[in-house]
Order: structure tokens, then C-alpha cells, then sequence
């Protein structure tokens, strides 16, 4: 099976931040496996700086999203941070 299919809908991950984009934030969340929290999904505020929430490096608890609408090529999985993280700091 592989890493992205082991990774089921609603679970939570911790991840690693490896990169920062003007849309959200790539996540290595399984050995090589990356996921995008993208800047919708990382508070009920559209008006945010990503840098506010997290910094390449960081540690961050995430949540896996359906990838129904990922395009299959696309190597990575849909992630949110919403609702598991009270306060801007992820």
C-alpha cells in the first residue's frame, strides 16, 4: 500500500514545514510524502499572513482532507489545521 493511501480522511498528523508559498504551506507528513495546508485552511480569517502561522522547520498538527478534488497528478495530499490549533500559532 502506498504512503498516500495509508493516509485516511480526518486523521490527525503531525508534520513538519518545509516550504512557505503566497497560498499555503507544504507539509512532509509521512516519510517523503508532502501535504498542502493551503491559507484557506488554516483559519476562518482569509485575511492572514501564512508567516503568522507557521515557519519553515516547525512542527505542526494537521488534519488530512478528502483528496476527491486533487487532481491525480498532483503528489500531495489536502491537509487542514483548522480546529486543532485555538491560537494563530499553528
Amino acid at each position: 500500500m502506498s504512503k498516500v493511501k495509508a493516509i485516511k480522511k480526518g486523521q490527525e498528523i503531525e508534520g513538519i514545514v518545509k516550504s512557505i508559498q503566497p497560498f499555503g504551506a507544504f507539509v512532509e507528513i509521512a516519510g517523503g510524502v508532502e501535504g498542502l495546508v493551503h491559507v484557506s485552511e488554516m483559519s476562518e480569517d482569509y485575511n492572514i499572513k501564512i508567516e503568522d502561522f507557521c515557519t519553515v522547520g516547525a512542527t505542526v498538527k494537521v488534519r488530512a482532507l478528502p483528496s476527491v478534488l486533487t487532481p491525480l497528478y498532483l503528489k500531495w495530499t489536502p491537509l487542514t489545521c483548522k480546529s486543532l490549533h485555538p491560537h494563530p500559532n499553528l
